[in-house]
């Protein structure tokens, strides 16, 4: 019983990082859309706002200057933010940042911003957003958890076999009476 456990627990254990990558390297379905305004604005926008209210976004200047995070924007260079859309004051690109149940997902919004040609025409961006953000640390913590906790288990696992097996069992035997 217990090598099974030990075997579907390595097996887990191998398979895991396999399903980590695979998770990591799926395209998402997120595409930023830009259009310069006649009044020198830009307005970015995704197919859809995020999938839940408990996700959380920020739209970010290449600086990584703030312009909105969740519901708040700075309103010097904002005009107005609905859940799938921003209105900058200037042209510059963007980058938006969703994060949904501990995944994240960056997508960089272009734009033409010395185009002479008509402002108002939408260009869409088709660059294709970031992979989700697996960081190395997180993936080597989660390996080393994992190896730490199946040395642990192999480590019981042999006390417990070699606690079995050498474990002298006492015979009683009442003392007799002369």
């Amino acid at each position: 019983m217990n090598i099974m456990i030990v075997s579907v627990y390595v097996f887990a254990l191998a398979l895991l990082p396999g399903l980590q990558l695979s998770a990591a390297e799926s395209p998402s379905s997120l595409t930023c859309n830009s259009t310069r305004l006649s009044n020198g604005s830009v307005l970015f926008q995704l197919p859809h706002g995020p999938s839940s209210s408990s996700c959380s976004t920020c739209w970010e200047d290449q600086n990584k200057t703030v312009m909105a995070r969740g519901s708040r924007f700075h309103e010097v260079f904002v005009h107005s933010l609905t859940d799938n859309s921003i209105i900058l004051a200037d042209c510059r690109p963007l980058r938006y940042i969703l994060e949904c149940s501990g995944m994240l997902q960056e997508i960089e919004c272009a734009v033409n911003c010395s185009s002479h040609l008509d402002p108002a025409s939408p260009s869409p961006n088709p660059t294709h957003p970031d992979k989700p953000k697996w960081t190395t640390r997180a993936i080597f913590a989660v390996s080393l958890l994992s190896s730490v906790i199946f040395i642990i288990v192999m480590l019981w696992c042999f006390y417990k076999k070699k606690r079995s097996v050498t474990t002298p069992t006492a015979l009683y035997t009442p003392a007799q009476t002369v």
